[in-house]
């Protein structure tokens, strides 16, 4: 260390006072050094050093007979990564040491040889067992985190081990020991980061209605958090992505709209950097669509005076839209120069659900003289 010392103080060509400096200065060092490493030495038959929860802790010398000296012992078993006979290990000391504290440890380390090796359900099973006997103990937090990282393997991919030879994939796993970390932690920041985890899957693998409900349970239970209000915008964008076309029900797109609406009223700075507006004005195209759609129905279908109403709601109510364009000129075409009744009695007709087949059940039971006149011809 001295020569790497004079010999760097020699490449920057410093003066020969620099020179002794940082010679001085080198030796120094070297002596602290080897006052640490004596001290280390003569430390080693007694005690054993760790970093723990923010600080160095002292644990006892790994040895049988006493609940410390085999906590250490079981540390050592992790450390050599032997984490087999680290799980044994802590199944014996269990067995041996009931009514010890020192049993919060026992379940932590199993826990962590479980992780370490890949077995991320078995590890969730150990850190149950310690919150279940030690739910107020100061491991508590460790081990929640440990769940949570067991719980994100699964979401990323990781498989489950069962029955000691099948790996499985582990999704709805995942999905659970995340909700368990939230129940465990109410309230608390671990909670919303385990349920936003949740959501944010759901919405990657584009399962909609799912993530729209996750986002849901989120905002029910922290309305002010830091991240509500992008679990807002997320839930109302769910809703509208599992709209699946005209032919199918649209109430989670009307929901939908009142969402984006609500958040271009609470939020309008966040609403213009994410163009909600542009997304409002694109659940008007699907809405006016649907109702076109229906129009087009009874029309096919010989309802003249069914899809003239249609026609002209779309019209009416969606004239910024293509399809209210469009329905205007249908419109014209179907009753040139009136305005379209309503067959007498016909309650409105309710929104085309089935993707095929006959008439919805609401439809009219009259239909145009055109139509008739062409089936009785038949």
């Amino acid at each position: 260390m001295k020569t790497n010392a004079l010999h760097a103080a020699g490449n920057r060509s410093v003066e020969p006072s620099s020179a002794k400096a940082l010679a001085m200065k080198a030796l120094a060092t070297m002596a602290v050094l080897a006052a640490l490493t004596s001290a280390a030495l003569a430390s080693a038959d007694q005690e054993e050093l760790i970093w723990q929860d923010g600080q160095w802790v002292a644990m006892p010398k790994p040895a049988m007979g006493t609940a410390a000296g085999e906590i250490s012992l079981l540390r050592k078993l992790i450390d050599q990564k032997d984490y087999a006979g680290a799980i044994d290990f802590a199944q014996a000391f269990l067995k041996r040491w009931p009514g010890e504290p020192l049993r919060e440890d026992a379940f932590n380390l199993a826990g962590e040889a479980e992780l370490r090796r890949g077995h991320y359900f078995q590890a969730f099973e150990w850190y149950e067992k310690q919150l279940a006997e030690f739910p107020n103990g100061p491991l508590v937090n460790r081990a929640l985190d440990r769940q949570m990282q067991a719980g994100r393997a699964f979401l990323e991919g990781k498989k489950r081990l069962v029955a000691k030879i099948l790996w499985l994939p582990a999704v709805d796993d995942g999905i659970e020991i995340l909700h368990k970390v939230a129940e465990h932690a109410p309230g608390t920041l671990r909670a919303q980061t385990a349920l936003l985890m949740i959501a944010d899957f759901y919405f990657d693998k584009v399962r909609w209605q799912e993530a729209a409900d996750a986002y849901e349970q989120y905002l029910k239970l922290f309305p002010s958090a830091e991240h509500s209000t992008y679990a807002e915008y997320r839930a109302a964008d769910s809703l509208r992505r599992s709209y699946r076309g005209p032919l199918h029900d649209d109430a989670n797109l009307i929901e939908a709209e009142q969402r984006f609406k609500a958040y271009v009223e609470h939020h309008p700075s966040s609403a213009r950097e994410l163009r909600v507006e542009q997304v409002l004005r694109g659940i008007r195209e699907s809405r006016a669509e649907k109702l076109f759609v229906t129009a087009r129905f009874y029309q096919r279908t010989g309802y003249e005076d069914s899809a003239l109403f249609y026609y002209r709601d779309v019209a009416d109510n969606y004239p910024d839209t293509s399809w209210g364009r469009q329905a205007a000129g249908m419109a014209g075409k179907l009753a040139p120069g009136k305005a379209p009744p309503v067959p007498p009695g016909t309650p409105p007709i309710g929104p085309v659900t089935q993707p095929s087949g006959g008439l919805p059940a609401t439809a009219p039971a009259t239909r145009s003289a055109a139509a008739a006149g062409k089936e009785g011809s038949r």
